[in-house]
């Protein structure tokens, strides 16, 4: 198989001309490409360092619609955050108790560690 000198991409052994650049391609006989050596080399060098990069590029993709997702989960629990933090601040402006269950809710759905505290706060 053979490569395109300037794009870097795989080509018919029979192909005179890249159809992805239109860049001229050498003479090939059995898979062989007939340009003088150096030019062979940096075919070579250039088809190696494209194909890394397209590798490189579909890890980033990846890795940024990976974090668009995380994005999204972190974004959704604040739709029941914002609501469970205005409802104990409202009722203990009042002074008026939180449920058993609201106090459970918090240590799984908003803060372990306020959770606790809301069950260790007495009610008078």
């Amino acid at each position: 198989m053979k490569y395109c000198k300037k794009c870097g991409n795989s080509l018919f052994s029979s192909a005179q001309i890249c159809p992805y650049c239109g860049t001229k391609v050498g003479t090939s006989v059995h898979g062989y490409n007939y340009l003088n050596s150096n030019e062979n080399k940096d075919n070579n060098k250039v088809a190696n360092s494209n194909r890394t990069n397209n590798d490189l590029r579909a890890g980033i993709k990846f890795f940024l619609v990976l974090s668009c997702i995380a994005w999204v989960c972190l974004i959704i629990p604040i739709i029941w955050v914002i609501p469970m933090t205005s409802y104990y601040f409202r009722k203990t402006r009042c002074n008026e108790r939180v449920s058993f269950g609201y106090k459970i809710c918090c240590i799984f759905f908003v803060s372990v560690i306020a959770g606790c505290l809301m069950l260790c706060e007495t009610n008078d």
